[in-house]
């Protein structure tokens, strides 16, 4: 699979030290251990990826072969391992994912209402309040 430009264009600013969310270089002390200059840059970056590969990805387990979604912010904020992979749903379960606090409910009644039981709140309220 080849990868894209955006994406090469990521890799090139991270191996120049680079901040790929505002293009600035990144502070001296920082260049080891971060890939952006600001918490403020890390979600915008964090964000451009989401848009750019989508909400989750689809990830099959080496050991079983079983697809699980994954959400793509977990992947790039904490990383995955196989042993992870259970805590997300199989491929085809339905479920619903908090726009604020990123957690997924596979619950009907989340579904329909679209409703976040960790944040007790309606996903629609969640939309107005930020507006």
């Amino acid at each position: 699979m080849a990868m894209n430009v955006d994406a090469l264009d990521d890799l090139r600013k991270m191996c120049a030290n680079i901040c790929p969310a505002c293009d600035q270089p990144l502070p001296v002390g920082q260049r080891s251990r971060a890939v952006t200059c600001s918490d403020d840059c890390h979600r915008v970056w964090i964000d451009r990826l989401v848009a750019r590969y989508g909400e989750t990805r689809e990830i099959a387990s080496a050991e079983t072969g079983v697809v699980y979604v994954v959400p793509t912010r977990v992947i790039l904020e904490q990383g995955i391992t196989g042993a992870d992979l259970s805590r997300y749903p199989p491929k085809g379960v339905p479920s619903i994912t908090c726009p604020v606090c990123h957690r997924t409910s596979y619950n009907p009644n989340d579904i329909a209402n679209r409703y976040c039981g960790f944040c007790h709140q309606f996903h629609e309220d969640m939309r107005e309040a930020s507006r």
